[in-house]
């Protein structure tokens, strides 16, 4: 029973139109046994029950994990953002596609009455406020965001990569040892 499209876009050449999709779900008999559920997001009674759950999740748990990617044209500093794909600790079958390109801003600042949004969850603001002000260090809640090969998608968020700036420089032989 085929419950979604899973596909990998494979570019035939430099031209940017010109590619040809690989379908996996009927050519993969373990994607298609799997207990994956995909929900999309893409308006804001789905993204308040997706919020919830996540916020369900946080306070439950003592240490949460989410992984998260960034779908997009051109994503990074300039680029547009048009998914966000979750998935969190507490049911790893479970993803939650948020279609940016639908909801806007909305996708980000809508909030649970206490407080949960995706801003709030990717910055980490607000997050156990009130526990970081009466619980010791040792029983306050972290979340934890998980990312695969965040190259661009840190790009996106405006995040500058010192190590990789270092790496780039040094590959390059543009580095002078400093003389004391």
């Amino acid at each position: 029973m085929q419950f979604c499209r899973y596909f990998t876009v494979i570019m035939t050449c430099q031209n940017a139109w010109q590619f040809r999709l690989q379908a996996h779900e009927n050519a993969d008999a373990g994607f298609q046994q799997s207990s994956f559920r995909i929900i999309l997001i893409d308006s804001c009674g789905s993204l308040m029950s997706m919020l919830q759950h996540i916020e369900t999740a946080y306070y439950s748990n003592g240490n949460f994990t989410v992984a998260v990617d960034f779908e997009g044209v051109d994503l990074c500093r300039t680029g547009e953002l048009c998914l966000l794909q979750i998935t969190c600790s507490d049911d790893p079958t479970l993803v939650y596609v948020l279609d940016v390109h639908i909801l806007g801003q909305k996708a980000f600042l809508l909030d649970t009455p206490r407080g949960m949004s995706m801003k709030t969850l990717l910055e980490d603001q607000r997050l156990g406020i009130l526990e970081r002000e009466l619980l010791p260090i040792s029983l306050q809640r972290r979340c934890m965001k998980l990312w695969f090969d965040p190259r661009n998608d840190v790009d996106a968020l405006n995040v500058f990569d010192l190590q990789l700036a270092e790496v780039a420089v040094r590959r390059s032989g543009r580095v002078t040892a400093l003389n004391p």
